[in-house]
């Protein structure tokens, strides 16, 4: 679990987001304070952080229940709270299989159940909901995701898109791929290489994010 994540959340929502929304007579209708490159790219840091999380379900489910190759797991304790589900098949459209027969995976979580990124001392939660499939090569031990998502904090609603992340089944981390992360029309790009150092770029500028305790530099 990334220890830190908690803390990276914290002071980004109290430095971004909480402050940036200057007070709380701030009526749901006007528009919302504007995020710059670093808010964006901090935010995106923050989410690949916590699909690192996600990821491995890929490859070993860690099921707290299961059913003819259908999966459920649950994280009861931060920085991710919550249940993802999976199914594994012989093939997109496939029968269904246990996760270690299988060449095509989906995880999940379910419409209206979002995992929790949680903030200490009552702050507001970071929602994160997604949809992963991916191409699962059992002999080479690798699987590449692809799919799409969102990160709900607070009154923001970012969007993001898993591009070839290429998972494997010993690795700690994505070994390839991107997800591209979009809020108040400011996008962000996270590259992964197979270590815990991930490249953050937008619009220009360029940041790395250890994916181990979430900080950004």
């Amino acid at each position: 679990m990334h220890k830190h994540l908690l803390t990276l959340i914290a002071l980004l929502a109290l430095g971004v987001l909480l402050a940036g929304c200057e007070s709380d007579s701030t009526a749901p209708d006007e528009d919302l304070p504007g995020l710059n490159n670093e808010d964006v790219a901090t935010q995106s840091g923050a989410m690949a952080s916590a699909m690192t999380e996600v990821f491995p379900r890929i490859w070993n489910p860690q099921s707290s229940g299961k059913d003819n190759g259908e999966y459920e797991f649950t994280w009861v304790t931060g920085p991710v709270i919550g249940s993802v589900y999976s199914e594994f098949r012989t093939a997109e459209g496939g029968d269904l299989v246990d996760y270690d027969q299988a060449a095509w995976g989906r995880v999940y979580t379910e419409d209206g159940a979002p995992l929790a990124i949680t903030l200490v001392d009552g702050g507001i939660p970071w929602l994160l909901g997604f949809d992963i499939t991916a191409d699962i090569d059992q002999g080479g031990g690798t699987a590449t995701a692809n799919g799409g998502g969102s990160l709900v904090v607070g009154d923001y609603m970012a969007e993001f898109t898993i591009i070839g992340v290429v998972v494997e089944s010993d690795g700690d981390y994505p070994a390839a791929g991107v997800i591209e992360f979009t809020n108040e029309g400011v996008t962000a790009t996270v590259t992964f290489d197979g270590d815990n150092m991930v490249t953050v770029t937008s619009g220009g500028e360029t940041w790395t994010v250890d994916l181990e305790d979430g900080t950004i530099s």
